[in-house]
């Protein structure tokens, strides 16, 4: 629950042009921009924030609203409305959905080509301890992966689907310690719409040892602060990735 001091932020509003709930929604937003609302966080209810700032549950529905079709902040039927991961993205900011194009998984990999090498040469610079030890966490994650389907507790299909959501996680912690918040932003569409477009439809967990070893290189090269090292370890996993595609997935 917000604590009532927020609630009198969010409610710091001069009654002028603009209607309350869009004032209420900008309040809103400036609370989420500058950390004082954060990503998980649940807000009051619409009845308790009626009430604290004497405005109609109307108004209230509608900054809510507004702040939704932002990506800013999610209703959780029964549950609440709550800040969301990454406030303010929306499911395809690029329109890459409207791109009809069969090669478009491939155009998006030609960009992380471009993206990637330079931002992990950037974290081999910037990571701390606590980074590295994220992007530790997020590899040794595909080990538990690996091990629970072979002892079968998931199916390959139930892997998969883990393989891909800690893929995203372990390119994101390498992003994170590059310490730049629009890269963060900039990599997490990038590496969604490439693993929606592209895994999607495959099957595969990547349990081979030439994979986890492209992976250790990474880490390796970025706890070492090298950043050159840190750049060619990036390109060969890449190029690594797209060799297995081509030879293993026919793809």
């Amino acid at each position: 629950m917000i604590l009532d001091n927020q609630n009198q932020k969010i409610g710091a509003i001069v009654r002028n042009n603009k209607l309350l709930s869009v004032q209420i929604a900008n309040n809103l937003r400036g609370l989420i921009i500058s950390r004082q609302l954060n990503e998980g966080d649940k807000l009051p209810t619409e009845t308790e924030l009626s009430e604290t700032l004497e405005v109609s549950r109307i108004t209230i529905r509608e900054a809510v609203k507004h702040l939704c079709s932002e990506g800013a902040l999610e209703i959780r039927r029964g549950i609440g409305t709550f800040v969301c991961n990454n406030p303010g993205l929306s499911n395809d900011p690029l329109g890459l959905d409207y791109l009809r194009n069969e090669d478009l998984p491939e155009k998006i990999y030609q960009v992380r080509f471009i993206m990637e090498p330079q931002i992990a040469k950037l974290a081999a610079k910037c990571a701390n301890d606590e980074d590295i030890a994220e992007i530790e966490k997020s590899f040794n994650k595909f080990k538990f992966i690996a091990n629970d389907y072979m002892e079968g507790k998931l199916t390959r299909k139930e892997a998969s689907i883990r393989y891909v959501d800690n893929e995203i996680a372990f390119h994101m912690s390498i992003c994170a310690s590059a310490k730049n918040d629009v890269l963060d932003r900039i990599m997490f569409i990038i590496l969604e719409a490439y693993m929606e477009k592209y895994y999607s439809s495959i099957d595969f967990i990547g349990d081979t040892p030439d994979w986890y070893k492209s992976h250790n290189e990474i880490i390796e090269a970025i706890k070492s602060r090298d950043p050159d090292c840190a750049e060619t370890a990036v390109k060969n996993h890449l190029e690594f990735g797209q060799d297995y595609k081509k030879v293993n997935l026919n793809y």
